[in-house]
This record gives structure tokens, C-alpha cells and sequence, in this order.
């Protein structure tokens, strides 16, 4: 007869074993130091937005900008209605993230591939976290495409403070 670990808790064929893990809490990000886990990207007028450009930990705007505009190197590429988990054996302090698509409007995070390195660093969103939050994974949400051709972004932290 088969054991039901359920409900057969003092059979021998079941072995209590201790679970351990870190506890983890969830930290939002602050932008223009205010708190902010979403944001819209895009608009009507914006175009069609395509996919998201990600870069963690790039220092500053410049190197943002850069590795934005250039693909290359440490970044990471999200559809609309997808998700994706970044992680980081040093602690991450800052994500940076645009919106690609057919028009460009840097009041609404969005960019061409053809739109110049300085348009890039000028529609990016940056995400910051405290050193001190611990944070060394992030989780990106980004919803379908919204009726006013818009995409909501969520970002959150894994931190271990």
C-alpha cells in the first residue's frame, strides 16, 4: 500500500527533513527619489512599442546610454507580456530601461534602433536601489499592449535586508 506523506506522517518510509533558505523581502525601486515600482511606457502617438532594453548596474547615464543604444554588453531583452529574473552576485543599485519601438518620444521612454545614443540616455528610465537593501535579483514584469499603445512595467527587488 502506498504511503501518503500527508496523512501516514509517523510511517517509517517518511523522513521529516528541515527546509532552510534565506528569507527574502521585496523592495521597490525609487526614480527621482520617489518610490516606484510601475510605469507606463509609450503612448498613442508613440508608434507600436516592440520590446524593452534592460541594463543593470551600469554606474551612470553615460554607460547606460551606451550599452542601451549599442545592445552590448549586460543586456537584457523584454517583450511585452513577459517576464524575466535578473540576477547579480553584487548587489544591484541601479536598472536602466527603454522602450524600443517604431517612433520615437523620449517624454514616453521610447526609442528607435535608429535614435542616437543621446536620445537613448534621454528616454531611459532609471530604477534605483540602496546598497544597503541588498538587492541581487529583479524581477520585470511587462504587461501586453495596452488600447492606448502603452506597456506597464513593474520592477521589484529581491533584498535580503
Amino acid at each position: 500500500m502506498p504511503v501518503n506523506p500527508l496523512t501516514d506522517l509517523a510511517s517509517s518510509a517518511v523522513t521529516p527533513v528541515a527546509v532552510t533558505g534565506v528569507a527574502r523581502t521585496y523592495v521597490t525601486p525609487e526614480v527621482s527619489s520617489s518610490p516606484e515600482a510601475t510605469t507606463l511606457y509609450g503612448d498613442a502617438t508613440s508608434g507600436d512599442p516592440e520590446y524593452f532594453r534592460i541594463t543593470v548596474n551600469a554606474g551612470d547615464d553615460i554607460v547606460a546610454g551606451s550599452r542601451l543604444k549599442n545592445a552590448y554588453p549586460d543586456i537584457a531583452m523584454l517583450n511585452p507580456g513577459d517576464e524575466k529574473v535578473i540576477f547579480s552576485s553584487a548587489p544591484i543599485t541601479r536598472v536602466d530601461v527603454v522602450l524600443v519601438g517604431d517612433h520615437e518620444d523620449t517624454a514616453d521612454f521610447s526609442v528607435t534602433e535608429a535614435s542616437t545614443e543621446a536620445n537613448f540616455r534621454a528616454a531611459m528610465r532609471t530604477y534605483e536601489f540602496a546598497s544597503t537593501d541588498g538587492v541581487r535579483q529583479v524581477v520585470i514584469t511587462a504587461s501586453e499592449i495596452l488600447d492606448a499603445k502603452q506597456v506597464r512595467l513593474q520592477i521589484n527587488g529581491a533584498g535580503d535586508a
